[in-house]
């Protein structure tokens, strides 16, 4: 995974083409799925954590944090958008939020063509097989999936390879976020400080166990990847 994440790295988010976001837990996730994170044309590091681990690298020491976000991409997007008259389809989250959140988006950016939305969750394959015809169909510029690691991922590839050709962005929890009612998710003071992640634990505490139990897991995966990769470089 690691050689797939150091070959996907791409310091340009606007570009047109697929892209995720990795942080210590996606990491984690990732690492069972390479294949699919391979098939995106850019991984973006959301974490300081990460991006701080990752700058051991020489072709990766001026890595920035990028994340899907109004602390980050979120907003650069939306305003493109807006100023380029691209249609854009938002897709994750549950109904409430995903509906409250394109209420904030469009009072935050009149512009902004929000061509359609619906909630991430499906009853059955079939109904994300409509899902899937649907947004082709609609032939959107910008598709953002929120539905969490790998199932955002795998979704915007399978969209690819139902026709579509625009341009996607996994967001993780970015709409649950919104849905809350304000577009601007961490107070000011955290977002200074670098403390988004005791925020969100504090705002959803389920993710405790993330942070303490997979953030150190993901040390020991690293190092075990970082390993392995001098030893396929040396043999």
């Amino acid at each position: 995974m690691l050689n797939v994440l150091l070959e996907r790295i791409d310091t340009d988010p606007m570009s047109k083409g697929l892209h995720t976001f990795l942080n210590p837990y996606s990491y984690y996730v990732a690492r069972n799925h390479p294949e699919v994170f391979e098939a995106f044309d850019s991984i973006h590091i959301d974490g300081g954590l990460l991006v701080k681990v990752l700058r051991v690298f020489p072709k990766v020491r001026s890595l920035k944090r990028v994340s899907f976000d109004m602390t980050s991409l979120a907003g650069p997007v939306f305003e493109r958008c807006s100023s380029e008259n691209l249609r854009m389809f938002l897709i994750g989250a549950k109904e409430s939020e995903i509906t409250d959140a394109v209420r904030v988006f469009r009072q935050a950016y009149p512009d902004l063509d929000i061509c359609g939305y619906r909630n991430g969750f499906f009853e059955s394959s079939s109904c994300r097989e409509t899902a899937i015809d649907n947004i082709r169909n609609l032939n959107p510029d910008v598709v953002i999936v929120g539905m969490g690691t790998p199932l955002q991922e795998q979704f915007l590839l399978d969209l690819r390879h139902s026709g579509w050709e625009g341009t996607g962005y996994t967001c993780g929890g970015f709409f649950h976020q919104t849905g809350s009612g304000s577009l601007e998710y961490y107070p000011r003071w955290i977002n200074r400080l670098h403390l988004r992640w005791l925020y969100r634990m504090y705002d959803e505490p389920k993710l405790v166990r993330r942070y303490f139990t997979y953030y150190p897991l993901f040390f020991i995966l690293f190092a075990l990847d970082f390993l392995k990769s001098k030893v396929q470089k040396t043999s």
